[in-house]
């Protein structure tokens, strides 16, 4: 499958109609999922996850808690969802969310939406957003001077290298979540452990894997398991495999529900902390870091 919800769900109307199987691996939107294909399979964790994920980590780590929020993301069907997701979570944690407010797929230029969000002085800002809108973020949050009390959390961006290396200092104690880290459960006889493949992955390439690595090759890994347990390249025989798959990776549970979602396998939440990403939530390999304000660095 390609990178991208909207990208995936366009890929996907073309193999439903061609009978032929998409495992998707970066079209996260719970929507794909909801238009009754047979054929598309997303082994990834949905998008009203990513947000909702990291409301989960503060609300169970934080001292004090937030007690309110404000969540700013992009228009495209991905962002969206997961700035749903986020609200509900919140919401459902007890954490008054302040405003949500949007702005068009891949701006650069968030200062309206920040500027708007400033006086109501949010404990938490969340971003439901992609790599350069995150990045847009944080930057102009410094320039505007705007610093919730506890911190900033987003999606996607902050586990991708260029976020840090971007950002300097300011990407400081950032909150993402993660479709997968070395610390991931689950274990398979192809790649072994998620700490396996991330050391294999390094030697091969010489660069540390982050979660888009990994679960591009956990969809090839699922099409490889449905085609050994099918005993077949049909695709109607690969999708019965598929729909009956329950199985555990090195990227976790490979399972599907009715719609094709792998909603069996949980997400994780990193930190950035001395320039890298470090798991924070559930399993721990540093300390989480509450407030976790990075302006003023």
């Amino acid at each position: 499958g390609p990178y991208g919800s909207s990208s995936t769900e366009a890929a996907s109307a073309v193999t439903e109609r061609n009978g032929q199987i998409l495992i998707s691996s970066a079209g996260a939107d719970d929507k794909i999922y909801d238009k009754g294909y047979q054929y598309t399979f997303g082994v990834l964790s949905p998008a009203s996850e990513y947000l909702a994920t990291i409301v989960k980590a503060v609300a169970e780590q934080a001292d004090p808690p937030p007690e309110s929020v404000a969540i700013l993301s992009a228009d495209d069907g991905f962002s969206k969802t997961s700035a749903l997701g986020g609200k509900a979570e919140a919401e459902a944690q007890g954490i008054e969310v302040v405003a949500v407010e949007y702005f068009p797929e891949g701006a650069t230029d968030v200062s309206a939406q920040l500027t708007k969000v400033k006086p109501m002085d949010p404990d938490l800002i969340l971003g439901a957003v992609h790599l350069e809108e995150g990045i847009a973020i944080i930057k102009q949050s410094k320039e505007l001077g705007v610093e919730p009390s506890g911190g900033f959390g987003e999606t996607v961006a902050p586990p991708t290298p260029d976020f840090s290396e971007t950002l300097g200092e300011s990407a400081e104690l950032v909150l993402g979540s993660s479709q997968w880290t070395p610390q991931s459960e689950g274990e398979d006889e192809y790649f072994g452990t998620a700490q396996d493949y991330a050391d294999g992955f390094e030697a091969e390439y010489d660069k540390v894997p982050e979660y888009h690595n990994a679960e591009a090759t956990a969809a090839c890994l699922a099409m490889v398991m449905a085609i050994e347990q099918s005993g077949s390249t049909e695709p109607d025989a690969v999708r019965g495999a598929l729909d009956d798959m329950d199985e555990q990776s090195f990227f976790g549970p490979i399972k599907f529900d009715e719609k094709g979602k792998n909603v069996y396998k949980p997400m994780q939440v990193i930190q950035i902390q001395d320039g890298q990403p470090v798991t924070v939530w559930p399993e721990n390999t540093s300390e989480f870091q509450w407030p976790a304000t990075t302006l003023g660095q």
